[in-house]
């Protein structure tokens, strides 16, 4: 497998997390994820 330099893999905790209002870290990973998206360090996988 070849990637770019600037991806970056999450783990699927984050985005189950992101994606159920009912689990307590659903804000910590919705904003861990805007953070990421806004600082254009890389692409998400």
């Amino acid at each position: 497998m070849t990637g770019d330099a600037n991806s970056v893999f999450l783990d699927t905790n984050i985005l189950v997390y992101a994606n159920v209002p009912e689990y307590p870290l659903h804000l910590v990973a919705i904003n861990a994820i805007q953070s990421y998206e806004q600082s254009n360090i890389g692409e998400i996988i």
